[in-house]
């Protein structure tokens, strides 16, 4: 009987575990290790290839559940769907995309910024000139200004 309940639970566990794969995207390169300025693309989770290798100069996210960021030729970040279609520009901030806070991120089109959500869903079309990120549930925004 002991046997019989250890061999019905290692069979829900593995029934569990081995549930599909919600739809995603997963970085890949030729190299072991994952490294900046190493030339990747993307896999999806039947490992067709959505995204290739050299694509993108820059793959910054590792799996995608939503959506990806990756950067151009040109040096713009983009957030691209699962299937590899252009959703918006990101945010350029310091040395990246803009980091996530309060579960948003900026976004450009057109040279006006909004705001996308941790989904990749834009939350709050672009059409603010410049824009601080949310704090405290606030966002301080601006129709007129000039950068440096």
């Amino acid at each position: 009987m002991k046997k019989m309940l250890f061999i019905l639970s290692l069979l829900y566990s593995i029934s569990a575990v081995s549930q599909p794969l919600k739809d995603s995207l997963f970085r890949f390169s030729m190299h072991e290790a994952y490294q900046l300025g190493v030339p990747s693309g993307y896999l999806n989770t039947k490992g067709d290839t959505v995204i290739p290798i050299n694509k993108y100069i820059y793959c910054f996210t590792d799996t995608g559940t939503n959506f990806i960021i990756v950067m151009d030729s040109n040096h713009l970040c983009h957030a691209i769907d699962l299937k590899g279609a252009f959703l918006y520009e990101v945010y350029w901030f310091d040395n990246g995309p803009d980091p996530v806070s309060e579960g948003c991120f900026r976004i450009k089109k057109e040279g006006k910024i909004g705001f996308a959500n941790t989904k990749g869903e834009i939350i709050i079309e672009p059409r603010f000139k410049c824009s601080n990120p949310f704090y405290k549930g606030l966002a301080r925004v601006t129709l007129e200004c000039s950068t440096f």
